[in-house]
């Protein structure tokens, strides 16, 4: 009778560079109230204009409050394994099993992060293009774009992003390693200060700014510090990041 010889080792699995995530702010909706969340925002209010006078009561200053509502979805992933292949396949299929489907989760929530992200109407294409349709090949990142977008940001009172601004989990950003695509040297960030603001980019345009000797300057001074999963550099006040998770 012939047999069939399986290799204890198994092959690797395509890796994915997940990198949104990290940088969401997490809520958790209450038991009982629901699928609506509703996030809310204090508008910053108007200076006022004029010096105050004497026994004059300064007028009233109106504070405006934006809610933002958004549907709570739930998915759900199962991996069905009988009996048979536990006791009698010479690898470890339950830890495989959870291994895959940990990945997998992490994938979801990437995935469903840039879906909303790609929702957004406060968009900016090369060249002033007006949609995403019309970009062609000539239409790349380059330090030009960058200063606009950083520019039109810091008008509006972007912020420089920090750790604390995402709650993501340690666990987390340790499930992305090394199947995720992560490096261990994401974990000293975790309680980073400020680092600028947060540009995401898929290995094309990684490749572009590869092209601009400026940016590899600035980054091989940048790289010195901690990094954060998928980190390549820092420029223009912005760390980029590279996602080769992210939809064209």
């Amino acid at each position: 009778e012939m047999s069939m010889y399986l290799a204890e080792k198994t092959l690797r699995t395509a890796l994915f560079h997940l990198a949104t995530y990290q940088f969401c702010e997490k809520f958790t909706l209450p038991k009982g109230e629901g699928r609506t969340f509703m996030a809310t925002r204090y508008e910053n209010v108007q200076l006022p204009q004029n010096p105050a006078l004497e026994g004059v009561t300064p007028a009233n200053t109106p504070m405006t409050v934006t809610r933002v509502s958004c549907n709570v979805e739930q998915w759900v992933q199962i991996i069905t394994i009988p009996d048979v292949p536990l006791l009698s396949v010479k690898h470890p299929v339950l830890q495989k099993a959870v291994d895959r489907l940990s990945i997998s989760a992490a994938k979801t929530f990437e995935r469903e992060t840039q879906r909303v992200m790609m929702a957004s109407t406060n968009t900016q294409f090369a060249n002033a293009k007006a949609s995403r349709d019309l970009l062609v090949a000539t239409d790349v990142m380059t330090t030009l774009e960058i200063s606009k977008a950083v520019s039109n940001l810091r008008k509006n009172g972007a912020e420089d992003w920090r750790r604390s601004n995402s709650n993501t989990t340690k666990g987390y950003l340790q499930k992305t390693l090394p199947e995720g695509g992560g490096t261990k040297v994401a974990s000293p960030g975790l309680g980073e200060s400020p680092v600028g603001l947060i540009g995401i980019v898929d290995p094309d345009v990684e490749q572009d700014f590869g092209q601009d000797g400026t940016f590899v300057q600035a980054a091989s001074y940048s790289n010195i510090r901690a990094l954060q999963v998928g980190e390549i550099g820092k420029w223009k006040g912005v760390v980029w990041i590279r996602s080769n998770y992210m939809p064209y």
